[in-house]
């Protein structure tokens, strides 16, 4: 049941919403990182499309992000985190059940048919966990691919999401930083913040728009990471829509204007939690749900398999914790454990048995490679596999793909022939994460449902749906 409280906030209940009718190995012990943590808020920053190596703290050569530089700074920022699947809904599914996207169900943003998934119930949240354990839960989202209509509202006491098809970082923050402020004192909370800059199209406000300007250091970035100047109009796997109007400097530039605003938005955020005296009892944890080709492998946007589209930030602080950098290869889906870790306010119910993430802070072990996946042509489904040395990519009927990632960083030598040896034994892993993850895609799963036509319009309007291709989804669009 959603109901509308002051400032346009809405308030949903714990149930499900129903379906509409018209989603290098660590030098550092990963288990000296952080002690258990006991009562502290738990903060979770979503900002969209964020690669993370256009950040100061993954050494990037602009200064994109001092806020998230600062908070690097004491906290645990790790190097190898990778998305599950470079799309919105399904990876912050994942982000929020430690669940694969086979496994909930969530595998695109709407279906070819023009069918909405929704998560389905037997699948818990973060949030439905933390409010069955006296949290108060909040979520502030900033764009379609994430509304309730997906289900991602499970479990949230208040839910704001924007009445178009996305807005600002300062547009969420409003609500959110209200919230906030009465929100520090009392019980502790679990918030999720999602911020949609740096998505496209690209349109930082106008005091940003100038911040960054083509010189020497971006062109050198962009030829040793092999850009193209201007992305080609046919992408070996599919279209790319409004490729001759594509640009790849003014794009970057544009892109990392964006990804600046954010930061200063969130600078905002730590700036109440510090003037409310919560600073100091928050645990905060900052990802993305994807990266952005940005030209690099001929890929303007995401939705495909490069690791520039994969690889995302991810930092974590807990006040009182010595901060380090961990190398050891995680997904996102490894986020949720880490929290449930981290307070004695949340019980572990079910989740032990429904989480295919671990607790990176605390479990020993070598490092698994990180899996993703990405709709291919035809219903074929393209998988990865990420390993410190290795990343394979496995695509039906046209070849698999070997990346040696310690001589080859930006994966542009297949090596594959090279090494047969190791394609065999990335498959055979791949075929092991596979049994896992049907496992318990027989015991979730999704519901789906034709697509509201608002919804339909949403998407289409951010550039998810080709009126061109009635079958088109972001897949036509990486």
């Amino acid at each position: 049941v959603l109901g509308v409280a002051a400032g346009g906030v809405l308030l949903a209940s714990a149930a499900r919403p129903a379906v509409q009718e018209n989603p290098q190995p660590s030098t550092t012990p990963v288990a000296n990182v952080a002690p258990a943590v006991k009562g502290f808020n738990l903060l979770l920053v979503s900002i969209d499309t964020l690669r993370a190596d256009h950040l100061g703290c993954y050494g990037y050569f602009r200064d994109t992000s001092p806020t998230l530089d600062a908070l690097a700074k004491e906290a645990v920022l790790f190097r190898e985190c990778h998305s599950p699947l470079a799309r919105t809904t399904p990876t912050h599914a994942s982000l929020l059940t430690a669940l694969y996207p086979i496994e909930h169900g969530l595998t695109d943003n709407i279906t070819h048919e023009r069918n909405q998934l929704v998560l389905a119930d037997p699948v818990l949240t973060y949030a439905e966990v933390a409010r069955q354990a006296g949290y108060r839960t909040a979520a502030f989202v900033s764009a379609a691919p994430v509304k309730r209509d997906t289900g991602l509202n499970a479990g949230f006491e208040v839910w704001d999401e924007p009445d178009a098809s996305q807005r600002s970082a300062d547009e969420t923050n409003a609500p959110f930083l209200r919230w906030l402020s009465s929100a520090a004192e009392g019980p502790p909370f679990f918030a999720w913040l999602h911020y949609f800059d740096p998505h496209t199209p690209y349109r930082p406000p106008a005091d940003y728009a100038d911040r960054f300007q083509t010189d020497d250091k971006l062109r050198a970035y962009m030829r040793e990471r092999r850009f193209a100047d201007e992305a080609s109009k046919q992408h070996s796997d599919g279209p790319i829509k409004d490729a001759k109007s594509w640009n790849t400097e003014e794009a970057i530039n544009r892109y990392d204007a964006e990804i600046r605003f954010a930061d200063d938005q969130l600078a905002r955020v730590f700036a109440t939690l510090k003037a409310a005296g919560a600073w100091d009892r928050t645990v905060i944890v900052v990802t993305s749900d994807h990266g952005e080709g940005l030209g690099q492998h001929d890929w303007p946007n995401h939705g495909g398999y490069w690791q520039e589209q994969l690889h995302v930030p991810l930092i974590i602080r807990v006040p009182g914790t010595e901060a380090r950098q961990v190398r050891t290869i995680l997904s996102t889906v490894d986020i949720l454990p880490t929290l449930l870790g981290m307070t004695d306010r949340l019980p572990k119910g079910e989740l032990p048995s429904q989480a295919s993430g671990r607790n990176v802070l605390v479990e020993q072990g070598e490092s698994p490679s990180a899996y993703a996946q990405t709709p291919g042509d035809r219903g074929s489904t393209i998988r990865t596999l990420t390993t410190p040395r290795w990343r394979y990519i496995h695509r039906p009927g046209r070849g698999d793909l070997l990346f040696d990632r310690l001589a080859d960083p930006h994966e542009l030598n297949d090596v594959s022939s090279k090494h047969p040896d190791v394609i065999g034994a990335m498959r055979d892993e791949l075929r092991n994460q596979l049994d896992r993850q049907s496992e318990r895609q027989s015991r979730y799963g999704a519901t789906r449902a034709p697509a509201r036509k608002e919804r339909v319009n949403e998407l289409r309007e951010l550039g998810y749906i080709d009126d061109e291709d009635p079958d088109a989804t972001e897949e036509d669009e990486p």
